[in-house]
């Protein structure tokens, strides 16, 4: 290749990710987000999740925690499926290297922008590989997959993006593998997929298999040796890519297994009949993954005419080369896109469950949308015309003013209007596409009336025209799509889809100077500052919202009085004594907290104007060491979340209490009130020594908000996330225990108003509640007893060990770690097994005298996954040597028993999922909207 080759080649692989940016960055100036402005990208899960796992992700690239495993959030946490749900072994991740801390936030766009990029530059070398198209549709599809629907809606969760930019250097690796049978880049990228994000994949995998089956059944079905032999080298190379990801694709889905997740998804009627049922989509921007395709659709309808026209009758068509590769064209894009029309096909493609994110396989769509497209563009090409060789670049110069036009009269007219929602965004959305789509067909219809007749200066301006209302239109779309809305979305006007948290915990961490600890934990009571501010702020909590804790231990907050909602674990909610237990030091708070059990010892300010919040910092006077050692402990209990909560709401603080304090004989805790309803609203107390009273109703992660709690005639604050201040009771981030003061030898007045709440939300219980006192002079004596009890707990990236001194004989340390399966411990040198203890701690069993106690993680699956992994690589080694040297995969490839059983395997597979994934559920579609 000379150098002008060279050059020529360089500038076609950069032009399409080049004009991605550019439009990307046109549409980020726009709207005033960095780097062009100050404006951030986050709202919805960026905010509240992903950002806060690139928070992890920075840390653990900058070699100050592990990257399986986090001490800051909800107890201790295992972060494996962090590795597949936020792609934290990414090469993008890269980048964090060049960010400051404090800016990961801002930054995200940045990414954001290059992943983008980067998927219009491997789907330009996919189609300039396998297709061989004109310049002009190779440059439009490329841009059109970087930009695809995809894209524009869920760079919310950009993670997402990682998978997208491989996949068709996957795809273009399968055909490789198909026509040239060498799997060794399939397997390289296949490998990459899994380890990404296996749930990705798996969606990967099904489209594989689907459109290597229908390729063999309409084009390549006449070689029948070759395919058989195909189909094996790509059942061998999909098993080593599955052999070879082990090492991380077995803890993630053991941890996905036992996650409250998973559980909740099961709840969710996850059965196949349950699916079926499913017949009506949930979500009209389902539709919004077909943003950016009215260009290939009109492409891929003029191609299919042309092929139709030049078969002079029906049944030479149908015995020519067209009508096969039709089918297979059009029969794909059929089914992938019957999910936009099927609820249940669209639930069997995400494995039964998905919640606000339809259409995650998107990018598979696009992709395979813009391949038909181009290949009915190099179809039309036959028609006589000529390339112009001065071409792409020339026509982009030319338009660039008519693409300003275009997308600066519609943006211009989309902001002048204020009172968007959601559904007529959606349905500007679709008029630009319809109308797009027309004028694209018009187009295309008269630049091959221009080809008939010779006009070259009208099949330029043709070119020209289509690539300049292309521009325009994904302009206009970025501008939409990107960023916060500028529309009501019903979703991402709430408090919780903020990221506005993250700036607020550095400054408070700065402010008022936090430490960070890993031990030493923090409560943020009024959810002010959202569940996942703990790995922003690098200071251990309870707080947490990565998707993936257990369901026991989501239980077993509820059982100590914490709240939860929907996977979260929240600050809000618990009891000083069950605080005092799992290590909480300080309050991080806008409300003022009672002075009884708290000492003020900083506040500051943060934000500006009306958005200004003042938050007060305090120290806690009841504390306890890290671990505790009792006696009497017995595993034979129930699990956790089991307590009847309208019947005993404080069992578990009483239970603990007495095993730490058994000599008293009293509960810590006692039931003064209980009530269900209008007839037990006013409730009088009489606090006999200093008392915290506590409520509590009898449900849990519920925010019906019915009841308004007032004491001595003030009502009492029940904090929510944007909300510190409301009285109503459950509230949607605060369900469970309310502290309603402290008090000392008085009488206490309690009333209750409920509010009316629907019948259709109503459920039993909905009015239960109880009052229970903790006797603060009981909690001060066992502070006082355990104050010369520190542990010296100290931990590493994946560690802990500490010390517990003067054992008693058959005692246990109850330790304020989350439990977790990967967790090995020895006492004294000695392994010892662990277990859960109360849903929320770890228990340890202990020598009598003194023991030093040392803990290490490793995730469950991890060291069986990495002997699976190193295996694999042998044998694969071992095929590739023998392939060099014989030609062959160890005869494999000319084993025809084997070659026919694996191609039996495969179309009954193939079969199967047809069968399962869309001919039932479209025959029983019907039957659903009958019996709804």
């Amino acid at each position: 290749m000379d150098k002008e080759t060279k050059r020529v080649t360089v500038l076609r692989y950069m032009l399409p990710p080049l004009t991605t940016l550019l439009i990307v960055s046109v549409a980020l100036w726009l709207k005033h987000i960095f780097p062009f402005g100050t404006n951030t990208i986050d709202y919805y899960d960026m905010g509240q999740q992903i950002a806060a796992f690139y928070y992890h992700v920075y840390d653990a690239l900058h070699g100050t925690k592990a990257l399986f495993y986090d001490w800051y959030s909800a107890l201790g946490t295992n972060m494996t499926m962090n590795t597949s749900g936020c792609s934290s072994i990414s090469l993008f991740n890269l980048l964090l290297y060049f960010v400051p801390r404090d800016g990961i936030l801002q930054a995200l766009s940045i990414f954001t922008m290059i992943k983008m990029a980067c998927m219009s530059l491997t789907m330009y070398h996919f189609l300039h590989k396998t297709i061989h198209a004109d310049d002009i549709w190779e440059f439009c599809f490329s841009v059109c997959y970087g930009l695809c629907g995809f894209a524009m809606m869920y760079y919310i969760t950009n993670q997402w993006l990682d998978v997208a930019v491989i996949f068709p250097l996957l795809i273009c690796a399968l055909v490789r593998l198909c026509r040239e049978g060498r799997m060794t880049s399939y397997v390289v990228y296949l490998t990459i997929c899994l380890a990404g994000s296996y749930y990705q994949s798996f969606m990967i995998l099904i489209l594989i298999v689907l459109s290597v089956g229908m390729y063999y059944l309409t084009i390549g079905k006449e070689n029948k040796e070759e395919r058989k032999a195909a189909v094996l080298r790509l059942a061998i190379g999909t098993l080593l890519a599955f052999g070879i990801s082990a090492f991380i694709l077995v803890p993630q889905l053991i941890q996905t297994f036992g996650s409250t997740r998973f559980e909740n998804n099961n709840k969710e009627g996850n059965f196949y009949l349950g699916i079926l049922k499913q017949v009506k989509g949930v979500y009209t921007t389902r539709w919004w993954s077909l943003l950016g395709l009215s260009l290939p659709f009109a492409v891929i309808l003029r191609g299919v005419v042309t092929g139709i026209r030049r078969s002079k009758t029906w049944k030479e068509y149908r015995a020519g080369e067209y009508f096969r590769k039709d089918l297979f064209f059009i029969g794909m894009i059929i089914l992938l896109c019957l999910e936009l029309l099927f609820e249940s096909v669209n639930l069997m493609w995400h494995f039964g469950s998905y919640v606000g994110y339809p259409i995650r396989n998107g990018f598979i769509m696009s992709l395979v949308v813009l391949t038909a497209a181009c290949y009915y563009a190099k179809r039309q090409k036959t028609d006589g015309s000529t390339e112009d060789e001065k071409g792409l670049l020339y026509k982009l110069l030319l338009g660039s003013v008519s693409t300003a036009i275009i997308a600066g009269l519609v943006i211009y007219a989309y902001q002048s209007r204020t009172d968007w929602v959601l559904r007529s965004v959606f349905h500007l959305t679709a008029l630009i596409c319809g109308s797009s789509f027309l004028l694209y067909s018009g187009l295309l219809w008269s630049y091959h009336a221009a080809v008939r007749t010779g006009a070259d200066r009208t099949r330029m301006f043709q070119h020209t025209a289509i690539v300049n209302l292309l521009l325009a239109e994904l302009l206009i779309f970025a501008y939409i799509m990107l960023g916060k809305p500028a529309y009501t979305t019903g979703y991402s006007e709430q408090a919780e889809q903020s990221g506005s948290y993250i700036a607020e915990s550095i400054e408070i961490k700065n402010e008022l100077g936090i430490q960070e600890s890993t031990v030493a934990r923090i409560k943020n009571p009024d959810t002010e500052l959202n569940a996942n501010y703990p790995f922003v702020m690098r200071h251990a909590s309870l707080s947490n919202w990565t998707h993936m804790i257990e369901p026991s231990f989501q239980r077993g907050a509820v059982d100590w009085g914490y709240s939860i909602q929907y996977m979260r674990v929240l600050d809000a909610g618990g009891t000083v004594f069950s605080d005092a237990l799992i290590g909480v030091r300080n309050v991080i708070s806008v409300n003022e907290q009672p002075e009884e059990l708290y000492e003020e010892t900083g506040r500051t300010t943060v934000g500006e104007g009306a958005a200004s919040k003042e938050y007060i910092l305090y120290r806690c006077k009841y504390i306890l060491p890290f671990g505790i050692t009792m006696s009497g402990y017995s595993n034979d209990k129930p699990e956790a979340g089991e307590v009847d909560l309208s019947k005993d709401r404080f069992a578990v603080q009483n239970e603990v209490y007495a095993l730490m304090q058994p000599e008293t004989g009293r509960p810590l805790m006692e039931t003064v009130c209980t009530g269900d309803g209008a007839a037990d609203a006013h409730q009088q107390i009489e606090v006999k020594g200093r008392q915290v009273l506590y409520f509590a109703g009898a449900t849990s992660d519920s925010d019906e908000g019915n009841m308004v709690i007032s004491v001595n005639g003030e009502q009492i604050a029940v904090p929510t996330i944007g909300s510190p201040g409301q009285v109503s009771y459950p509230a949607y981030f605060n369900n469970n225990l309310v502290c309603l003061g402290v008090f000392e030898n008085e009488r206490v007045c309690i009333d209750i108003e409920f509010a009316e709440v629907d019948e259709e939300k109503r459920i039993e219980q909905d009015e239960c509640f109880s009052i229970g006192a903790m006797d603060l002079d009981l909690l001060e004596d066992l502070c006082s007893r355990y104050s010369a009890c520190d542990t010296n707990a100290e931990t590493s990236d994946t560690g802990l060990s500490l010390v517990v001194e003067n054992a008693p004989a058959d005692s246990v340390l109850l330790l304020p770690v989350k439990y977790d399966r990967g967790f090995h411990a020895k006492v004294n040198a000695v392994d010892t097994g662990i277990s859960q203890g109360y849903g929320i701690f770890t228990v340890i069993p202990l020598q009598e005298g003194n023991n030093q106690v040392i803990m290490n993680f490793i995730p469950t699956g991890m060291k069986a996954g990495s002997m699976i992994s190193l295996l694999t690589l042998l044998a694969a080694n071992y095929l590739l040597i023998r392939k060099k040297k014989a030609g062959k995969l160890t005869g494999l490839e000319t084993d025809h028993l084997l070659q026919k059983t694996v191609w039996v395997i495969f179309i009954l597979t193939w079969a199967t999922a047809i069968l399962i994934i869309y001919v039932i559920p479209i025959l029983y579609a019907p039957i659903g909207l009958l019996t709804k």
